[in-house]
């Protein structure tokens, strides 16, 4: 499969994806620097598995090869998680921003806002483990 992909899958996604493989967690809500509840956050409705049988599966027809031809997003990317905006906005691993262990970073990339790609941690481990869960969040807005 990474051979297909065109890039090699992270360790840390790799174990995750051995004990999950996709699916929408509890935490669903990535908080980020900002004032403004709608700016301060990234919001998954899931996170797409290893494989191709599923449709959202990384080979699978929803996978990478559907984001590049359909709506046109980077070819230095690999989706790993959908958003609200049903395909406007998505996660991806990002191989140009490796971290120390060779582990690409996590970026949304925003498909109406030409393209724009936002950091959002150093490798797929620090983006989990920094999942909240939705009411936990946006209670400190109330």
């Amino acid at each position: 499969m990474e051979q297909r992909l065109g890039y090699p899958l992270p360790k840390t996604y790799i174990d995750f994806m051995k004990k999950h493989n996709g699916g929408v967690p509890k935490q669903t809500i990535y908080p980020l620097e900002s004032e403004d509840w709608d700016d301060a956050h990234i919001q998954i409705l899931g996170l797409f598995s290893i494989g191709k049988r599923k449709a959202n599966a990384r080979c699978g027809s929803l996978g990478r090869t559907f984001w590049l031809t359909e709506y046109n997003y980077p070819n230095i990317l690999i989706v790993i998680a959908d958003t609200p905006s049903a395909g406007h906005d998505l996660l991806f691993l990002d191989y140009r921003q490796l971290d120390s262990e060779g582990e690409p970073a996590v970026v949304h990339v925003d498909q109406e806002g030409d393209f724009e790609v936002t950091f959002i941690a150093s490798n797929f481990a620090q983006f989990v483990a920094g999942l909240v869960e939705e009411e936990n969040f946006f209670a400190q807005f109330e």
